[in-house]
């Protein structure tokens, strides 16, 4: 085969590779947390510092609300935004049979104002490690 024939059929490896790396990426987190409950959060504020930065990500496993606690860190998403946060637990109690949920943010001054409610039973994204810049890519 001439160099420039074995030069072609290296760059489409290349790109065949680089497409296929691209496509798990991408398809990973979505089957690992539908699948097997294993989910990546990316850290996009200073909010959890100094045990995060932003651009770091949070490797989470849904687990019961019933058998959360006060020190874990879980993914919820915001009562006014909808968007995805994570937060330490400060404060759990029972309201009319359901959990009510306290985060605040290693850095933030104060708790949140709204609490999260979920029943016992509900599936919520504890953190299990960090992985520094990781963030970034998901991002």
């Amino acid at each position: 085969m001439s160099a420039k024939k074995q030069a072609k059929v290296r760059g489409f490896l290349l790109k065949a590779i680089s497409a296929l790396f691209v496509i798990a990426l991408v398809a990973a987190p979505t089957i690992l947390h539908n699948f097997y409950g294993y989910g990546i959060s990316p850290v996009l504020s200073g909010s959890m510092r100094p045990l995060a930065e932003p651009g770091d990500a949070f490797i989470t496993v849904d687990r019961p609300a019933s058998t959360l606690k006060v020190g874990d860190i879980v993914t919820l998403h915001s009562a006014k935004s909808l968007d995805l946060y994570a937060h330490r637990i400060v404060d759990i109690r029972q309201v009319s049979g359901q959990r009510r949920i306290v985060t605040k943010g290693d850095a933030n001054p104060s708790a949140e104002i709204d609490p999260f409610l979920v029943s016992p039973d509900t599936k919520v994204p504890v953190t299990t490690a960090r992985v520094m810049w990781f963030g970034h890519v998901l991002v």
